[in-house]
């Protein structure tokens, strides 16, 4: 609560009341579409084209969904534009209750609503990041609560595994960057030969069914994807590295106004390789440290870590996929409550309310942050690498005899 006080204090009461103009101002949210549900008419629009005329959607090269968003919303077509967006936004709204309810009980080991968990339900459904997945009519939600559902079959309901590819292989279809969350359907890090063979054969079903509308749209769809990995869309509201980079380097003096930095723009591309690294070598110690320790079973820790990669890798990330942050912040700070209640360890109590000060500045939008803080990515890679080192610290508390 702490955290999250100091973070209303400073992007939302502080610019909202307290401004030069001596006078309530309450910007928007974020820049809404002319239309609402915009994203969604497009792809629908897009779908019936490709159905009706032939036209293939990657004809505009604003359109970089795989294949199967082709099939998996054409049936929309047959319903006006807002009564799709109503029926979308019902569904979305309905597994984000179950994404961040149920599956926060079933991870956590928790029996009952603690007050903890209901701090993050209000939160999440007030946050910035969901408003955004509304307005917009994205399926980020509708893909990820598919892959968790996947991911908490294959650890708990083994009998349902098959089921639980399907559902994987779903989510990959619908939105790609659910891919990195195979890393959480492993038993046992040990069992290497069972685990490359799953990855192996997860890997050759999602990249075929790339050309399920043939070849000529699957090259049309990876030259799309090729041109915005190269030419990120770089605006406040995409917390990639790679648009961080561009706005940094690039955009830097006419958003910020800090000429200063006119001369990095040579170094970004070496820039994004560093922290694309970073990040995976983060990635790879949290796996290393599983195997050491013979974890077996669903890994909050590389659930966390996995997801921050789903959120800062693709270099098309908007900031409605922050609403996906809150169940593995949840569950790591659910976590977190040992720690606190170990003992006198300041520096520890100290980084759980910083954790929760960058966790709860990613609630508001950029429309109430000063400019140079109104790009997610830094909260978002801070917030990494405190949760790593919280999460360490909770495990040498643990382990330490009680006198």
């Amino acid at each position: 609560m702490t955290g999250f006080g100091i973070a209303l204090m400073c992007f939302f009461f502080i610019p909202v009341f307290f401004t030069p103009a001596h006078r309530m101002i309450f910007p928007g949210t974020f820049m809404a579409a002319d239309i609402i549900g915009n994203d969604l008419r497009i792809i629908v629009l897009y779908a019936s084209s490709f159905f009706k005329d032939g036209v293939s959607p990657y004809a505009s090269e604003y359109y970089y969904y795989p294949p199967f968003t082709v099939f998996f919303f054409a049936p929309l077509s047959m319903f006006p534009h807002i009564g799709a967006f109503i029926l979308i936004s019902l569904v979305t709204f309905i597994l984000y209750l179950m994404y961040l309810a149920f599956y926060a009980l079933r991870f956590s080991g928790n029996k009952f609503f603690t007050p903890l968990l209901i701090f993050f339900i209000v939160t999440g459904l007030l946050s910035y990041g969901f408003q955004f997945e509304i307005e917009r009519g994205q399926f980020n939600i509708i893909a990820v609560v598919l892959c968790i559902t996947a991911i908490y079959f294959f650890h708990y309901k083994p009998k349902l595994r098959i089921l639980a590819y399907v559902l994987f292989v779903l989510s990959v279809q619908l939105k790609i960057y659910p891919a990195i969350f195979i890393l959480l359907l492993v038993d046992d890090w040990h069992e290497l030969k069972v685990n490359i063979k799953r990855f192996a054969i997860l890997a050759v079903v999602n990249i075929l069914l790339l050309f399920i509308l043939g070849t000529g749209i699957f090259s049309d769809f990876f030259n799309n994807v090729c041109y915005y990995s190269v030419n990120p869309i770089s605006w406040t509201g995409n917390h990639s590295i790679s648009s961080f980079i561009t706005l940094v380097t690039q955009k830097s003096v006419e958003r910020l106004g800090m000429t200063q930095l006119a001369w990095t723009a040579p170094f970004a591309p070496a820039a994004r390789i560093i922290l694309l690294a970073v990040y995976l070598i983060t990635l790879f110690y949290v796996i290393t440290r599983i195997y050491k320790r013979s974890e077996k079973g669903f890994n909050n820790l590389l659930f966390f870590v996995c997801m921050i990669g789903a959120l800062i890798i693709p270099s098309v990330s908007h900031d409605y996929k922050l609403a996906l942050l809150t169940l593995p912040v949840f569950l790591l700070f659910n976590d977190f409550e040992n720690l606190w209640n170990a003992g006198k360890d300041t520096a520890g109590k100290v980084l759980i309310i910083f954790a929760s000060f960058l966790y709860s500045s990613l609630l508001f939008s950029y429309t109430t942050k000063p400019v140079y803080l109104s790009n997610n990515f830094p909260f978002l890679f801070l917030l990494l690498f405190v949760m790593i080192y919280l999460n360490s610290n909770l495990r040498k508390k643990s382990v330490q005899p009680r006198i």
